[in-house]
């Protein structure tokens, strides 16, 4: 019987990441067994996520790879863009960087993405660091973007 329930499990993680990989930017399983799917990165649909508790996270990174976040209290989502204003492209905005943090008592974990290519970063590359939840970089952020929301005093 458990044997069962492995292939079982196996074959529906094989769904998720099938469907992220080809149709979803993201796709978040909430602990109630409910799920939202991101778009893409200029309408990533993170505000209308519903403040509830995350089973896991499913993110398609711009290498086609698939990361999966599970185990913190909290996850930010960041899409940080720019408008060329020279040249051919004048006018039209891309996509720089993604941000995407793990809050887990006092320390935020996160992950920056390149998604353009730049003389000292290639296409997909990932910066991965800690942070203090007071520092600065954090306490600036909107606090309706984190998921669950932070309650007051944590």
């Amino acid at each position: 019987m458990k044997e069962s329930l492995d292939v079982e499990d196996a074959k529906s993680k094989e769904n998720v990441m099938e469907k992220v990989r080809t149709t979803a930017l993201y796709l978040v399983i909430f602990k109630d067994g409910t799920k939202h799917t991101g778009t893409d990165l200029f309408n990533t649909r993170w505000l209308e996520m519903p403040n509830k508790e995350i089973e896991t996270i499913y993110y398609k990174l711009p290498t086609g790879h698939i990361l999966q976040l599970h185990g913190a209290e909290s996850y930010y989502h960041m899409v940080e863009a720019v408008k060329d204003i020279n040249g051919d492209k004048s006018g039209q905005e891309r996509v720089e960087y993604i941000y995407l943090m793990c809050r887990k008592a006092d320390k935020v974990l996160r992950y920056k993405i390149s998604v353009s290519q730049k003389a000292n970063e290639n296409f997909g590359d990932m910066k991965v660091d800690y942070i203090n939840v007071e520092n600065k970089e954090i306490t600036k952020l909107n606090p309706m973007g984190w998921r669950p929301f932070i309650k007051e005093g944590k």
